[in-house]
């Protein structure tokens, strides 16, 4: 029986392997062995092209960040309109000055981190970045320049204020860059070549997959203590006999985070995912 989930297992995780990823008007689809080109559209029809995956080379290039440049151009506005709201009077210059540097500091910050990390890293060290500086609001010059913003958005709104006005732009800025920026792809093995010109976000997390294996989903893990606490519940995986606390959602088998795959929000296990998708994939079509 060991052999037989052994082989299974293998056969899933197999199936999970493969994506699909939307390049505008063709479908690629990606493989442990193979990268299979395929039009969507009548312009495109019978325009396969399958190249091996460990021979082929796999590029792509920015071909237009205008929309980008923009916005630059609109934060740099949106900032000056920011800083206008820690003016204040009876201060001396310097304090003023001080108070700009807080205000830049406040709107700046986040955007460095949006820019130089991934997305749980930026969520994360934005919130403790705001939870010193909101702890830090009765000490000088904080308090002083939350007394200015108070004076213009109203008693107890400072915080939601600063935070809206500051993570707003970071919003419209991955909008620009998800929607208006084209991506110039290319798959070459040999003579066999694929360019395309597109602006969908795919091209990028294609090249992502192909080069680094795509970044897997983790799952949420107590800390050891409550394991501890909890050993008498916890279950052996199916497929690996991990001790676990998660079952799938939808036949409720123990599985671990290792073979537990993401289905329309539930976690599920893989015999159920891969089942799931099929159906799914055949009604799209």
């Amino acid at each position: 029986m060991g052999g037989t989930v052994d082989e299974h297992l293998e056969w899933l995780e197999l199936q999970r392997s493969k994506r699909t990823f939307n390049i505008g008007d063709y479908n690629v689809r990606a493989t442990p062995d193979f990268i299979t080109v395929r039009g969507k559209t009548s312009e495109t029809w019978g325009r396969d092209l399958e190249l091996d995956r460990s021979r082929a080379k796999v590029s792509i290039s920015t071909e237009s960040r205008t929309p980008l440049f923009i916005f630059y151009l609109i934060y740099i506005a949106y900032a000056t309109g920011f800083l206008m709201f820690f003016i204040t009077t009876g201060i001396t210059v310097a304090t003023q000055v001080t108070i700009f540097a807080l205000a830049l500091l406040l709107m700046f910050a986040p955007l460095a981190f949006d820019v130089l990390l991934s997305t749980r890293q930026f969520l994360i060290l934005t919130a403790i970045f705001y939870v010193a500086v909101f702890s830090a609001a009765g000490y000088e010059p904080l308090a002083t320049a939350f007394k200015a913003v108070e004076q213009s958005v109203g008693k107890g709104y400072v915080e939601a204020f600063i935070i809206f006005a500051s993570i707003l732009p970071l919003l419209m800025r991955r909008m620009i860059s998800q929607m208006m920026i084209s991506y110039r792809l290319k798959l070459e093995e040999g003579p066999s070549k694929f360019e395309v010109l597109t602006d969908s976000p795919g091209a990028v997390e294609l090249v992502n997959y192909l080069r680094e294996g795509g970044t897997k989903r983790s799952f949420y893990k107590f800390p050891l203590f409550f394991l501890t606490l909890s050993r008498r519940k916890m279950k052996p995986c199916f497929y690996c006999s991990t001790p676990t606390l998660t079952e799938c959602k939808r036949c409720n088998r123990p599985t671990c985070a290792e073979h537990t795959g993401m289905l329309r929000g539930f976690k599920v296990c893989l015999d159920c995912f891969i089942e799931r998708r099929g159906k799914i994939r055949r009604n799209l079509r």
